[in-house]
């Protein structure tokens, strides 16, 4: 019985301590960060737990010292904890307590300190741009985490860097810069840290010739030259210009003219060298060597000829004269071996390298443009330049026409200014100036003639018609009539009459019934203008009526007569009236019949008729009587006599209004009296 009660009491004790009911509480317990393999019997132990002390064991028998409890601990790997140092795999006893009991949790390591095997067989290639490696994978029996490739890059200086590869990979690949030495070893790295050795070391070198060189001659404008492959040079110093695909770490030359050979001496860097050399006046073949090496200790070397020739070139211009109003026409001859022709003009060089050959010469026959030219007298230099650069230049003068189309262009406006304003005086203020107009047309003659000498390029001959024109319009502009409005009265007949037509009708005797749908048809307007005339230094004065008909109806209006009074100031010397159509006046009496011809639907004319000048007086002296009264009359109606029966004038009607007044107040006072 009691050994029963013994049993039930065991067991209970181990629930309660496997439960946790009794005893500290230990969440977790990691080695290493939790990880799997290690190089190091030195282990880094990390504990979660609720409690005071802990301590540590590899078999649960040996075990450190109680600790103060804290969340890591630096554990060693020693028999004295039951603990084996050599290589496998660990399994680490934690156990911490509190007041209430202890709690223990184990985990486990795997121990390495054995190296990887050594990475076999590197084998290196190119295939293009593009290096390759491969090599025999290495063994290890915790596994291998990565490869580390070292790689050595050689040029101007050694490069070392390294890139790491998986461990489940034996090949590698990299993009390659050209003119580089590469040397490249393995290494492999096991899952616990260990290193191997290194593989075998290959290297490659991506370039196998030495430099691509490109050797310039030039002269001091570096300019090669060079024509058809060959360049010229003369008693001048040139520029050698060497230019590699690669740095440089060595360059010499020499030159030879003749059987003279001097050393160059180089200045500059990377793959960029020139070397300066003053020619020798002696004429013929010259050559230039250059050899080279770069960093990598590859070679190569260029050479170049040229030609020395220090003979100027002959030249003559023979021909050059104006063509157009923007061009000259220059020819010349000169020796056949010049290379390029230049023109100096107006500021600019022209460059002509292409020419006609005739026999031993060539020639040259060009237009040059002159267009910004402002002097009418223009310098023109030639200069010849051989293959050589050798020169040779001529300088000429040469007068010429300036701007010829505009200046024809602009004595056409100021013709054409003069004719409006002739035509303006005679349709303002009805002054005719056929004496100008005479005049005018001749110049107008002699513009033709400037236009037609122009387009025969006898510009000499343009010139001085230009002047004779120009000095013409000047004298008929001087001599016109000007003149200037300098009062205006308008009446609107349509708009603001005081009087509707019917009222208008009832002064005159027999209007038929077609002449009262005229009057309804029409808009008329009247200006009546004080116009001031300058002529000759003197100032005087003429009184214009302007009618501005105006059809408003939807219909055409067939031709009528316009009758209207005329102002007395105009009428006053009635026999001089002037008009811009036909007027025919009544005899005594100042009253126009005027002739308009039929319009259409929306159609608008101006008829404009004047008084003489009036001399000697000021404009505020010269006072204007208006009417208000017009007639428009059919033509079939003409036979029909009209005449004025008086000057209308509006009735005051304040008088009728005073009676009315009086008339009703007087009924309301009797009405209220009656009641």
């Amino acid at each position: 019985m009691e050994s029963t009660a013994a049993r039930i009491l065991t067991i209970l004790l181990i629930m309660y301590l496997a439960l946790g009911v009794f005893g500290a509480t230990f969440n977790s317990f990691s080695i290493n960060s939790g990880a799997r393999y290690t190089n190091s019997p030195k282990l880094n132990l990390s504990l979660d737990a609720s409690a005071s002390e802990m301590r540590f064991s590899c078999n649960q028998n040996n075990w450190t010292s109680w600790l103060p409890y804290a969340s890591s601990y630096e554990f060693e790997l020693q028999e004295s904890y039951g603990c084996t140092p050599s290589d496998g795999n660990k399994v680490i006893y934690a156990q911490v307590r509190d007041n209430d009991g202890n709690a223990t949790l184990s985990n486990w390591i795997i121990l390495d300190t054995t190296k990887p095997s050594r990475p076999q067989s590197l084998i290196v290639v190119r295939d293009g741009n593009i290096i390759k490696l491969s090599w025999g994978a290495s063994s290890d029996s915790s596994g291998l985490s990565q490869y580390i490739v070292w790689i050595e890059e050689y040029w101007k200086e050694k490069k070392l860097y390294s890139v790491n590869v998986s461990g489940y990979e034996t090949n590698w690949q990299h993009f390659a810069i050209e003119r580089r030495k590469y040397c490249y070893k393995v290494q492999a790295v096991d899952k616990a840290g260990n290193y191997s050795l290194y593989s075998n070391e290959q290297c490659i070198m991506t370039s196998s010739e030495g430099p691509a060189l490109t050797l310039e001659i030039l002269d001091m404008n570096r300019n090669s030259r060079d024509i058809n492959g060959i360049s010229y040079f003369s008693e001048e110093t040139i520029i050698i210009r060497v230019t590699a695909n690669a740095e440089l770490k060595s360059i010499t030359g020499y030159i030879k003219q003749g059987s003279e050979k001097q050393t160059l001496s180089f200045k500059g860097s990377n793959g960029n060298f020139n070397a300066t050399y003053k020619l020798k006046p002696i004429d013929g073949n010259a050559l230039v060597h250059v050899d080279v090496g770069d960093y990598l200790d590859l070679n190569s070397s260029a050479e170049k000829s040229f030609i020395v020739d220090t003979v100027k070139p002959d030249l003559n211009i023979y021909s050059l004269r104006q063509i157009g109003e923007e061009a000259l026409l220059l020819k010349a001859i000169f020796a056949k071996d010049v290379a390029k022709l230049y023109v100096e003009l107006l500021g600019e060089r022209h460059l002509f390298d292409k020419f006609d050959a005739n026999g031993e010469n060539a020639l040259l026959s060009t237009e040059l443009d002159i267009s910004r030219a402002d002097n009418e007298i223009i310098e023109v230099k030639v200069i010849a330049i051989d293959k050589a650069n050798n020169e040779t230049s001529m300088r000429l003068e040469k007068k010429i026409v300036l701007n010829a189309d505009e200046k024809i262009e602009d004595l056409e406006k100021f013709a054409a200014l003069i004719r409006s304003s002739i035509k303006n005086v005679a349709e303002t203020a009805l002054i005719e100036q056929k004496d100008l107009k005479q005049e005018l047309e001749e110049a107008a003659k002699q513009i033709e003639e400037i236009k037609n000498e122009a387009k025969a390029g006898n510009y000499d001959s343009v010139r001085e018609l230009l002047k004779e024109a120009r000095k013409a319009l000047e004298q008929i502009y001087s001599k016109r009539v000007q003149i200037k409005v300098v009062k205006k009265q308008k009446i609107d007949y349509y708009e603001e009459k005081e009087i509707s037509y019917a009222e208008l009708a009832g002064y005159f005797k027999g209007v038929p019934k077609e002449t009262k749908k005229l009057w309804n048809a029409l808009s008329i307007k009247r200006e009546v203008k004080t116009i001031e005339i300058l002529e000759n230094g003197s100032k005087n004065y003429r009184i214009t009526v302007s009618l501005i008909i105006k059809n408003l109806s939807d219909r055409k209006v067939g031709p009528f007569w316009l009758i209207e009074l005329v102002p007395k100031s105009i009428a006053r010397r009635f026999t001089e009236m002037k008009a811009n159509n036909v007027l025919k006046l009544r005899k005594d009496d100042p009253i126009v019949e005027i002739p308009v011809k039929a319009l259409e639907s929306g159609e608008e004319v101006t008829l404009i008729y004047s008084g003489p000048i009036i001399v000697d007086k000021n404009i505020e002296d010269i006072y204007i009587e208006l009417s208000e009264f017009y007639v428009p009359v059919p033509v079939k109606n003409t036979e029909i006599e009209v005449r004025f029966i008086h000057i209308y004038h509006r009735p005051d009607i304040l008088p009728l209004i005073i009676i009315v007044i009086l008339v009703c107040s007087a009924y309301i006072a009797y009405r209220r009296l009656k009641r």
